[in-house]
């Protein structure tokens, strides 16, 4: 599974870069939509929804498509440090369609009014937030700090939560598969319906990638300061001058050479 998650993630990188020389004609036939009467249902209610995904398949060409389908989609973002590719993104994400980028940051209030405009907002959940940001919830049986926004925000305005993943179904063949809205149970207390529906998010992702889990980014530290694991499964055996990070982060600041 490690290689072949290895793999995809390669296979992602290259129609990445292909993909900025398709047509509106070539994305579509290369990415198809599955469950788009699910979104259709959601709008209907006139409260917006949230589509909650993971880094599975190429999530890139998904932005795409979505655009392509016509779809005003609000995408919560992390921004990158390097500012060249940073900017690449931007053009390449929002070059079909209506496609509006936000700091995750300061992504509350523009997600809130997004939401009463009854549009849709995209936010990536398999990613690790710090503590403060978010709740501990269950993934893969272990807990791990996790975004409590769309539970929280859902819960005030009623908005529905979809889950839209992608994923590699053959050469130049890509899915998108868009669930019916998930179902939150509520209690009145407002914290532990919080809590419980950020963990029907996290299974509603889980499933998804239990089903096709070599085109997950395992690289993503995701389960880093889990308070069920012992050790810390991402420590690294590598001398601390050769790590990818400080690299990384002296290209972003034009000075690689010196590393």
């Amino acid at each position: 599974m490690v290689r072949e998650s290895f793999g995809c993630l390669a296979l992602d990188g290259v129609d990445l870069l292909r993909a900025a020389r398709w047509s509106q004609g070539e994305l579509r036939e290369r990415v198809s939509i599955r469950g788009l009467e699910h979104l259709t249902a959601a709008l209907e209610r006139g409260k917006g929804a949230f589509l909650i995904s993971a880094h599975l398949g190429n999530f890139e060409l998904m932005i795409r498509r979505f655009g392509l389908a016509g779809l005003p989609l609000l995408l919560v973002v992390r921004p990158l440090r390097n500012s060249l590719l940073a900017e690449r993104l931007v053009r390449s994400r929002t070059r079909f369609g209506e496609i509006e980028l936000v700091d995750r940051k300061r992504a509350a209030i523009r997600m809130a009014r997004a939401l009463r405009g009854n549009r849709l907002v995209g936010i990536l959940m398999d990613q690790r937030v710090r503590r403060s940001q978010g709740i501990l919830a269950p993934l893969f049986g272990l807990r791990c700090t996790t975004t409590n926004a769309v539970a929280a925000i859902a819960s005030s305005n009623g908005a529905a939560v979809l889950c839209a993943t992608g994923r590699r179904v053959g050469p130049d063949e890509h899915l998108i598969e868009i669930s019916p809205s998930l179902s939150f149970e509520r209690t009145g207390d407002e914290e532990a319906d919080i809590a419980a529906a950020t963990g029907v998010c996290n299974g509603a992702l889980e499933e998804r990638i239990r089903a096709h889990p070599e085109q997950w980014l395992w690289a993503h530290r995701r389960f880093r300061h889990s308070p069920d694991l012992e050790v810390n499964p991402y420590a690294s055996s590598a001398p601390a001058w050769f790590t990818w990070r400080r690299w990384w982060r002296a290209a972003a600041r034009g000075d690689a050479r010196r590393t």
